[in-house]
């Protein structure tokens, strides 16, 4: 039995295996695994649509009966590596056979919640380094600073590897220990942090007061929480700065990747009237249905000036959030061309805790505009610079504050602005 789970905008970040497959116990097979090799008992080769399987058996046996390693893989690696491929066969990065493990981190990651250390990590010069060490968690609290280049975990050297690499030796229970080995840039000697592992539970939506009016609104992912977080900061701005002085919203949605879609709408739905269309949902036979706000937001009727920050790594939710905003509310979106991640998948709950995520359809803006490897164009360009570095003045930041405080006529001008760079 299996069960539908969240429609969720996902943007690559699961790595998962690649081979040709197929689902035992579907389309009239029956088959028992047993030993090494696996004694095999076929009671059908040939599937409703008239494929045979016949060579896809030949296969199984030759690698069981012959394969150097194969008293290291059991039957159901082999199944999990065939169920893997037969997703990856769609040639659709979205698409995936998600085992257990995986099925629990992509879980983990929706709802924002994992056991880890608490670090932010990022990449210099193919190096992993710390860009923060997060206030109250372990990492800060064991000595770990910014600017340290990691480069044991656990005694494996990770010289080389992607952050997700990392990340999932970091990662681990509850209590548990891990060592990193870390040295400073101009340092001659490395150093080993100790941190014991503990619950790691970061907000989605964060905001600041940068005066004048003017809320800055923070938003990472579109998770589980997004939508509880995202009205406890509404419902602080408009007591902090008050409804009667707010003049404007910056909404930040650069490197966020994406997630739930219904978050988005939620959060669009803060601005726009209820029951306006925030994207559309396009089947594969052309159909066309409509997500439509959900509610008359707080601050729909506060004429506010919306600006919204994107960047390449914008994707998916982060788009919708933008375009409908852009199509609906009057925004000016600021920074450089989003991700361009036009398509909606449904996470499959499946047995034994595996899940399958499926491409399901195209998302289109208010407007019937499909982003998908094209990204959304920003109304004003504003380029970080090459030799940026932490502590410098945010120029994208900085213009979306710019354009947030001015008076109203002359924040609608800058709509008609396409493309101008700053």
């Amino acid at each position: 039995m299996f069960k539908f789970k969240s429609t969720l905008l996902l943007i690559i970040g699961l790595v998962v295996g690649a081979m040709s497959g197929y689902m035992l116990g579907a389309n009239g097979f029956s088959a028992s695994l047993k030993g090494v090799p696996a004694i095999m008992r076929v009671e059908n080769q040939v599937s409703p649509q008239n494929i045979d399987f016949a060579q896809y058996w030949k296969v199984w046996d030759i690698l069981r009966e012959n394969h150097i390693f194969r008293d290291q893989v059991t039957a159901s690696d082999m199944l999990a590596g065939s169920l893997k491929g037969l997703a990856s066969s769609f040639n659709d990065p979205y698409t995936h056979y998600l085992d257990k493990v995986e099925n629990q981190q992509l879980t983990e990651t929706i709802e924002g919640k994992y056991s880890g250390i608490g670090a932010e990590l990022g990449m210099k010069e193919n190096n992993i380094m710390v860009v923060s060490p997060l206030d109250g968690f372990p990492a800060k609290e064991a000595g770990l600073k910014a600017g340290d280049y990691i480069l044991n975990v656990d005694k494996t050297n990770v010289v080389g590897m992607n952050i997700n690499e990392v990340v999932n030796l970091i990662r681990g229970e509850k209590g548990t220990q891990v060592v990193l080995n870390v040295i400073k840039e101009g340092d001659s000697a490395s150093r080993d942090v100790k941190i014991t592992r503990d619950e790691i539970r970061i907000d989605s939506v964060k905001w600041e007061d940068k005066g004048d009016g003017i809320a800055y609104i923070r938003v990472s992912r579109f998770g589980a929480n997004t939508n509880s977080e995202w009205n406890t900061v509404i419902d602080k701005i408009l007591v902090d700065i008050g409804a009667d002085k707010l003049k404007g919203v910056v909404i930040d949605v650069r490197q966020d990747p994406g997630g739930v879609l219904n978050s988005a709408v939620h959060l669009a739905s803060e601005f726009i009237d209820k029951d306006v269309p925030v994207i559309w949902e396009e089947k594969a036979d052309g159909t066309q249905t409509p997500y439509k706000s959900t509610r008359k937001g707080k601050l729909k009727d506060l004429n506010l000036n919306i600006v919204v920050l994107s960047d390449g790594g914008s994707a998916s939710a982060s788009e919708i959030l933008a375009g409908a905003l852009r199509d609906e509310a009057d925004a000016v979106i600021i920074g450089t061309k989003s991700f361009g991640k036009g398509t909606i998948q449904e996470s499959i709950q499946l047995e034994n805790n595996d899940a399958l995520n499926v491409t399901i359809a195209k998302w289109l803006t208010p407007n019937k505009e499909w982003v998908h490897s094209v990204g959304l164009v920003p109304d004003i360009e504003v380029k970080i610079p090459d030799d940026f570095k932490v502590g410098d003045t945010d120029p994208q930041l900085a213009k979306a504050i710019e354009l947030a405080g001015m008076s109203k006529g002359s924040f609608l001008e800058n709509i008609l602005k396409r493309v101008k760079v700053f």
